[in-house]
Parts: structure tokens; C-alpha cells; sequence
């Protein structure tokens, strides 16, 4: 049973210090497959499937085709090894008679491919893809450092291994990363999948605390082939300056059906860690805060201090009936300013028959203005 998909992805690497277009190539399953890959093969048999080739660019091109086995970008996503990378599985089960073939501006070739499965496999399904490959060589006629320029298409396979089923994920961390003055805080999250099929993992991470800050991180989903451990980090585009805060991570996974791309016998989990975040920023500011409130602090000690000196080096004076302010300053030959400060007098000054006045010592007072 096998079936098979169009597929056709962008070139991953495109590097060209000579002036030169990059060759473009798409690479599909033939018919009658559909949408990608799929085949279920004993240990020890055979079976085979054929792709097309189709030269979209403007210029004669070689590509290379060879089969590479599946793993996870860093993001957990769906990717092949490279040629240079060990090969395991699908990378060593499928092979071309012609590797490297001659594919003319505009023209589509049908390149068949055989598949052979050792003897000794262990059931569950194996992920894997078909790449073509672009090497344009040296540049011939340039000047100075030529460069290959490599351009580079994939569609996905999976082969079934009949057998027992077995379906096992672990979560093996949630974890939180601060920040540094270049760098922004961000989560960690590992999982691995301890069983045979291949799991999709669908990610979710609320925070919420102090001071009000309430957000969602919804990373793409994730894809584990069999065997495969990931840690994978989790952007935080927009963190808060400061947080007491509860991070709260929910993974839903699910077997991914591969003949028919649909996810089945769904769990879901949820992990929660506590997270204090405070930038340099914060730090700043309350180092700022800091010093203004130990100045006012000093400011007002020395301030009282100085009241209480004054109110030490004074005499009392009883207000007798008809005495003002000036009166007083008058009479003991200090400005009336002075007086009023140092009593703390409010406009228009009036002063009442037998209050009591300090008036400063004469070492105390000052001129007469």
C-alpha cells in the first residue's frame, strides 16, 4: 500500500558571490500517489515508487536525487538530514539506479527509485524524504572566488513497519530562561518520543501574575519521529519589565496518522512554573528611586535637626496686649522674617495676648533688614 504527495518547497540555501541566477527545480510524488509518501513494507521486502522531476529555470541543470531520514528542526518542526549526515533508515532503504540526472530548461522526467527493507526492522512507522539536489559547480568566466551555489527540494516519506503500535511520549522539561541586556528571556521545552509511530505536538504557554499581565504563546506544532528527543526554546517577543508571574504549558499530543495527515488518540498535559522577571531597566529606575528617597531622607533629618538647634538656642517671649511681629522684631533687633520662620507663623501673623514667641539668642540672630 503506498501513496504519495506533490510537494515542493523553496530552495533552503541559496549563497552566490558571483553574479549567476540560482537554478530552480520542483519535485513531486508520481501518480498515482497523493500529497506524500506512504508505504507499508515487511522486513525483508521490497517495493518502489518513482518521482518527478521538473526544471522550472531557464537553464540546463544536474540534479542529484537521494533519500534522507526524517528528524526536527529547532523548532521541533519537520525536517530531512542532510547528504553528508549518517543514515539510519529511510536514508539507507531507498536508493536510485540514475542519482544524478541531466534535466534540460522546462523539461519533467519521471525517476524511479526501489526500496529494499532489511530483515531485522523493528515495527512502527519511519520518516523520511526524497531530495533533489542543485550543484551549479564553479563558476566558469568569473573572476576570483567562484562559489557552488546549492538550491534544494524535498518531498516527505513515511514507510510502516507492520507490527505493534506503540505510542509513547515523554516531557521531559518546561523550563524558564532570563533574560541578559541583549538578549530576551525565553522558555525551554523538551519531550521525547519513547515509541514507534510518529507524535505531533501541539504547544501552548499562558503567563499570567503581578502587576496585571495576563498573555499567550502559541509555538508551532511540534513533530517527533520515533526515537527522537528535542528541546526546543519558545520566544517571549513581549515580556514585561517587571513579574511575579505563574507560566502555565499545555501540550496536546496526539499519533499522527500518516496516510491520511489527520491526528488521532489525543492527551493532553500541562506543566506550571513560577517566573520573576525584572529587567535592567527596573533596576535602574529603583536604583534611581533609591538615592531620592535616602536624599529626602537626609534632607528632612537635617532639616529637623537644624529646627530643633534653633528652638534650643532661643528665649521665650509672652505676647503682651498690642505687640505685632514687627514689634518684636523691633524690639529685639531681628528681621521679622525670621520670627515668622522660626515660629512658623502663617499670614497676616496676628499674635495672641499671652502666646508665647521664640525669639533667637543674640549669638542666634541676624541683622536687621
Amino acid at each position: 500500500m503506498k501513496h504519495a504527495a506533490r510537494f515542493l518547497i523553496l530552495p533552503l540555501l541559496l549563497i552566490s558571490f558571483a553574479s549567476q541566477a540560482l537554478a530552480n527545480i520542483s519535485l513531486t510524488a508520481a501518480p498515482p500517489a497523493d500529497r506524500q509518501f506512504y508505504f507499508v513494507i515487511n522486513p525483508g521486502k521490497t517495493d518502489s515508487g518513482a518521482v518527478e522531476v521538473e526544471n522550472i529555470g531557464a537553464t540546463d541543470l544536474n540534479v542529484e536525487l537521494y533519500a534522507a531520514d526524517g528528524t526536527q528542526s529547532n523548532q521541533g518542526t519537520f525536517a530531512l538530514t542532510t547528504k553528508s549526515t549518517e543514515q539510519l533508515f529511510i536514508g539507507k532503504w531507498v536508493y536510485f539506479n540514475d542519482p544524478v540526472i541531466h534535466i534540460k530548461a522546462g523539461e519533467r522526467k519521471k525517476i524511479p527509485f526501489s526500496i529494499k527493507v532489511p530483515d531485522l526492522v523493528a515495527p512502527g512507522t519511519y520518516s523520511g524524504g526524497i531530495a533533489g539536489q542543485v550543484s551549479s559547480g564553479k563558476n566558469e568566466g568569473t573572476k576570483g572566488n567562484g562559489v557552488n551555489v546549492t538550491s534544494r527540494v524535498v518531498v516527505k516519506m513515511f514507510i510502516a513497519i507492520p507490527g505493534e503500535r506503540v505510542t509513547k511520549f515523554d516531557w521531559s522539561d518546561f523550563s524558564y530562561i532570563p533574560g541578559t541586556d541583549t538578549t530576551k528571556p525565553y522558555f525551554k521545552i523538551g519531550y521525547a518520543n519513547q515509541g514507534n509511530t510518529v507524535i505531533n505536538v501541539d504547544q501552548k504557554i499562558d503567563i499570567e501574575g503581578f502587576p496585571g499581565i495576563q498573555q499567550t504563546i502559541d509555538p508551532t506544532v511540534a513533530n517527533l519521529t520515533q526515537g527522537s528527543k528535542v528541546e526546543i526554546p519558545i520566544k517571549w517577543d513581549n515580556p514585561p519589565y517587571f513579574g511575579i508571574l505563574t507560566a502555565k504549558a499545555t501540550a496536546t499530543y496526539s499519533e499522527l496518522n500518516v496516510l491520511n495527515s489527520q491526528n488521532i488518540n489525543e492527551q493532553t498535559l500541562e506543566k506550571s512554573i513560577s517566573v520573576v522577571i525584572i529587567s535592567p531597566t527596573v533596576y535602574i529606575i529603583a536604583g534611581l528611586t533609591l538615592l531620592t528617597i535616602i536624599i529626602l531622607i537626609v534632607y528632612i533629618s537635617t532639616r529637623k535637626k537644624r529646627a530643633k538647634t534653633l528652638v534650643k538656642a532661643s528665649v521665650e517671649h509672652k505676647v503682651k496686649a498690642g505687640e505685632t511681629i514687627m514689634d518684636l522684631a523691633d524690639k529685639y533687633g531681628i528681621t521679622w522674617k525670621s520670627l515668622v520662620k522660626l515660629n512658623k507663623l502663617k499670614a497676616p501673623y496676628d499674635l495672641k495676648v499671652g502666646s508665647i514667641v521664640l525669639i533667637p539668642k543674640p549669638q542666634q540672630r541676624s541683622k536687621k533688614k
